[in-house]
């Protein structure tokens, strides 16, 4: 999240005639990205139940995994270009935001190794591979931008997207390459992947649900940023950079979520349901003490926020007003992302998943028509309509939750 900041942050302020069309672009690609957490996150709970002692299981588990990301990832790239094409009608005609979207597409299966070899990493308490990492990557970001601007103030939007892309690649294949060297001393990643499809479809299957969650959020995400779109490139700018920043704080969420549900997979020495009440408690607890100073910057510094991301005033008085008007919508995200990771854990995937559904996509999309309708079209209403359907979603998910643990306990009293 911090790397994107830094590529939105750039084109804000030396590319701002492309920061609509730049942020447009990374709203698909973290629609794709979010389905690639959601399908590869059940690596998590399975390398925490085997443990550090089964190395050639995990070895088995990350080959398949790997070969599932590029797999997956190149189709999408394939698809983007059959878009691109259909849209423009020709190669030599593909206007700038297409061009945009289309090399920026490029990166989605490296994004996808990524994922997948960082979960393998951190459920076996390795998170410290992945902090390096990143933060070692937004270093080198900065340096580079420093330097090709130092020598080229002139730089081009798809010259920028390209040098993005290629530091991504550059970066996977290292950690690839650390991981098979390092950690798996013995064993060949490709060998082991050959013909192992009843590996990859195990993956697809039980990563399917919460995929279909991730994807059920992002998509409603990527649905509001059509609508912005179509108000102008202000608005989708103002909205793109307001959900780029809440973004940033979901991942407290995402994180403590998949702590919590490593932490009850992992413990066998008790009952996983009652386990799971301490642990969802613990979650919750948690994640608000990390989100509170994120909750006040929203609340009091949104204005400064803004200014980080754009120069154009206009976007930037927009993006504070929206910050401080989805404080609210933060904190029943960070409820709902771990209760359904607590669920999740427990085996229960499949009814929140037509939770998340029907809530975010369905009555999210409403409240949005509705507002647009009776209150105004505009960024305002689209965050009152995410910050709605949210707290529904929440309340669903929390109940779901109290009826699952007594369904469990009277059945335990029973035997």
């Amino acid at each position: 999240m911090t790397a994107s900041f830094l590529f939105l942050a750039f084109v804000g302020h030396y590319l701002p005639d492309f920061v609509g069309r730049a942020s447009f672009a990374w709203a698909f690609i973290s629609f794709i990205t979010v389905l690639g957490i959601g399908l590869f996150s059940t690596i998590l709970i399975d390398v925490a139940v085997f443990g550090n002692t089964c190395v050639d299981k995990l070895a088995r588990l990350l080959s398949a995994a790997i070969q599932l990301a590029l797999t997956f990832g190149f189709v999408i790239v394939g698809l983007v270009f059959i878009y691109v094409i259909g849209v423009s009608g020709s190669i030599q005609k593909i206007p700038s935001g297409q061009k945009i979207l289309l090399v920026m597409s490029l990166a989605v299966p490296a994004l996808y190794c990524q994922i997948v070899v960082f979960n393998f990493l951190n459920a076996q308490g390795k998170a410290r591979y992945e902090l390096f990492y990143l933060w070692s990557i937004n270093a080198l970001f900065i340096v580079a931008s420093l330097v090709y601007l130092y020598y080229r103030p002139l730089i081009s939007i798809i010259e920028y997207v390209v040098a993005y892309v290629l530091l991504r690649w550059v970066g996977v294949v290292l950690v690839i390459f650390f991981v098979v060297r390092v950690d798996l001393r013995h064993y060949s990643l490709w060998r082991l992947g050959k013909n192992n499809w009843l590996g990859q479809a195990k993956l697809i299957s039980s990563g399917a649900p919460l995929a279909l969650c991730f994807g059920g959020e992002s998509f409603l995400y990527f649905a509001l940023s059509l609508i912005s779109r179509e108000m102008g490139d202000i608005e989708l700018a103002a909205y793109q950079i307001s959900m780029h920043f809440l973004s940033v704080i979901y991942m407290i969420s995402i994180g403590v979520g998949n702590a919590a549900a490593i932490l009850i997979a992992g413990d066998t020495q008790g009952d996983s349901v009652t386990i799971s009440r301490s642990r969802l408690v613990e979650g919750i607890v948690f994640g608000s003490l990390l989100m509170a100073p994120c909750l006040v910057v929203c609340v009091f510094l949104p204005d400064y926020v803004a200014l980080l991301y754009t120069s154009d005033q206009q976007v930037a008085a927009m993006v504070a007003g929206s910050i401080q008007l989805a404080t609210p919508f933060l904190v029943f995200e960070l409820i709902y992302v771990v209760t359904r990771m607590v669920l999740r854990s427990l085996g229960d995937s499949w009814l929140p998943t037509a939770m998340t559904l029907v809530c975010l996509n369905g009555i999210g999309l409403l409240l949005t028509w509705g507002l647009f309708i009776m209150y105004q079209p505009g960024v305002k209403s689209i965050i009152l309509a995410l910050t709605g359907c949210t707290f529904i979603l929440m309340v669903s998910l929390v109940l779901r939750y109290i009826r699952f643990t007594d369904t469990h306990r009277r059945s335990a009293l029973a035997q």
